[in-house]
């Protein structure tokens, strides 16, 4: 029995290859923003700031995207709209590198068209920060905070 116990374990060993497993770890937060923006037609910056959190043994570069809830998998919100229009939304970097146990991120900013249908609006886009996958590396992590949007309508003057 124990030459059966130590053939498994040598060859799981093999199959490793390594004497250690590192385990992956990617915190971003908060996990959703609520984003009212004032002011359309001028350049708004996300008032709470993105914080990606790298808790890995070795530095990590990230992407970042917007997607929408169908290009994620995930159900549409009730009472939001999926923002089609991902080009009304930028980052600082659409790219960065953390080195194990540091925190960052990239601003996030919009600019919605002054014009009369976007008022009143309310909508809803994930941000994908998506960790690069060194070479040889199988996955990737990922994670999609939501962004909600809204735009409240015109004042009259």
């Amino acid at each position: 029995m124990k030459v059966v116990a130590y053939l498994i374990l040598f060859f799981y060993g093999g199959v490793v290859d390594a004497p250690f497993v590192e385990a992956k770890s990617l915190q971003v937060s908060p996990p959703a923003y609520y984003w009212r923006i004032k002011t359309p037609g001028s350049l708004a910056q996300l008032p709470v700031p993105v914080k990606v959190t790298n808790d890995s043994f070795k530095s990590r570069s990230y992407t970042v995207r917007f997607k929408t809830a169908a290009e994620i998998g995930a159900k549409d919100e009730p009472g939001f709209k999926t923002l089609s229009r991902k080009d009304w939304l930028s980052t600082s970097a659409v790219e960065f590198t953390l080195e194990p146990g540091k925190s960052g991120g990239p601003k996030v900013f919009a600019l919605i068209p002054d014009q009369p249908e976007n008022y009143g609006k309310k909508w809803l886009v994930y941000l994908q920060i998506k960790e690069k996958p060194p070479r040889n590396d199988q996955f990737a992590l990922a994670c999609y905070p939501k962004i909600y949007l809204e735009v409240p309508w015109k004042k009259k003057k």
